[in-house]
C-alpha cells in the first residue's frame, strides 16, 4: 500500500475551493486488490472509485441547469439578478435613510451590475457535453465488460467534462480495470491485456512470446489513445472564460509500465495535454477561476 496520500488527492486539497476529494472513476469494476488501487486519501488508506455513471451523475444534482440556484438561471438568460428581489429592493429603497445611506445603496447597485456585465456564464448544461439522464441510466445498466469500456467509458468522459464544466471537482482521475480480454470496438483478442502486455500471452516473465502480440498491443493502445483524444476533444469545445475547458486544464494520459514484459518505467510515455489556466501560447495569465486536472 503507498505510505502517503496520492497525487490527486494532493491536488484536489490545493485546488478544490473547500479542499474537497477528488473524483476517482473506474471503467469496468472496482477492485480492492492492492495492485489495482490507484488513489490513497492518506498512508495505507485505498480510495475507492466510483464505477457506476448514475452515481456521477447524481453527485451534480443542484449544480445543473435544472436545477439551477435562481441567480444563475436569470444570468444565463441575460437578466439581472436584482430581478429576482426588485419588489424588496424598492421597498427597502424606500425607506427613510440619509442621503449618505443612499449613495451606498446606489454604489452597491452600480458595482452588482458591473460584475454582472464583466462575467461570462456557461450553463452547467449535460446537453453541451451530450449526455442526458436517459443515457446515464442505460450506460449504468451494463453488466458486461464490452459494455462497460464502450457505452460506459464513453458515458464517464462526458460525465468527467460535465463535472469540470460544473467546477463540481477540479481533481479527476479515470482508471480502467486490468486483466480484460478486447473483444469491441473492431478490436478481437483472445489473451487478456496484462497477459499480452507481459508478452507472453500468460502471467510468466520472460520466455516465447506469445503471436501477433505487438500487433494486438498496438491495437489496444491505439484505442486506449483514441478515447484520450475523445476526452480532450470534448474539453476543448466546451468554453469557459476567454477559452476553453481545456485551455484550463493539464489532462494527463499515463500507463503502469513502460514494458510490460520487464516491468520497468524506463522512457514511460506520458501525454499532457491543456495549459492548466494559462493561454494556448500567449503565456499570459490564468483565463478562469483556476486551473483543473484530469488523468486518464
Amino acid at each position: 500500500y503507498a505510505t502517503s496520500h496520492s497525487l490527486d488527492h494532493e491536488l484536489a486539497r490545493q485546488l478544490n475551493p473547500n479542499g474537497d476529494a477528488p473524483l476517482v472513476l473506474s471503467v469496468g469494476t472496482s477492485s480492492t486488490n492492492v495492485k489495482d488501487l490507484l488513489s490513497y486519501s492518506a498512508a495505507g488508506v485505498p480510495f475507492p472509485a466510483v464505477v457506476n455513471p448514475a452515481t456521477v451523475y447524481g453527485g451534480l444534482a443542484g449544480l445543473l441547469v435544472n436545477g439551477a440556484a435562481e441567480r444563475d438561471y436569470l444570468v444565463q438568460r441575460g437578466q439581472s439578478i436584482l430581478d429576482a428581489v426588485r419588489d424588496d429592493l424598492e421597498s427597502y429603497q424606500r425607506q427613510n435613510m440619509s442621503s449618505s445611506d443612499q449613495r451606498r445603496v446606489q454604489a452597491w447597485l452600480d458595482v452588482l451590475r458591473d460584475a454582472e456585465r464583466g462575467t461570462t456564464t456557461v450553463a452547467c448544461d449535460e446537453s453541451m457535453v451530450g449526455v442526458a439522464a436517459a443515457d446515464v441510466e442505460k450506460a449504468s445498466q451494463t453488466s458486461d465488460m464490452a459494455g462497460a469500456f464502450t457505452l460506459g467509458l464513453d458515458t464517464m468522459i462526458r460525465l468527467m467534462a460535465l463535472s469540470l464544466l460544473c467546477d463540481a471537482n477540479r481533481s479527476l482521475v479515470l482508471t480502467f480495470s486490468g486483466y480484460v480480454i478486447f473483444d469491441w470496438d473492431g478490436i478481437h483478442q483472445t489473451r487478456d491485456h496484462d497477459a499480452l502486455a507481459h508478452r507472453t500471452g500468460d502471467f510468466s516473465v520472460g520466455g516465447q512470446c506469445y503471436p501477433g502480440v505487438l500487433d494486438a498491443l498496438r491495437q489496444i493502445d491505439d484505442w486506449y489513445a483514441g478515447k484520450f483524444a475523445e476526452l480532450v476533444g470534448l474539453l476543448d469545445q466546451l468554453p469557459e472564460g476567454d477559452g476553453t475547458l481545456l485551455d484550463n486544464t493539464a489532462t494527463m494520459w499515463l500507463q503502469e509500465f513502460s514494458d510490460g514484459g520487464v516491468m520497468n518505467l524506463n522512457n514511460m510515455p506520458i501525454v499532457i495535454a491543456g495549459s492548466a489556466g494559462r493561454r494556448r501560447g500567449s503565456g499570459a495569465g490564468p483565463v478562469a477561476s483556476g486551473p483543473r486536472a484530469a488523468a486518464l
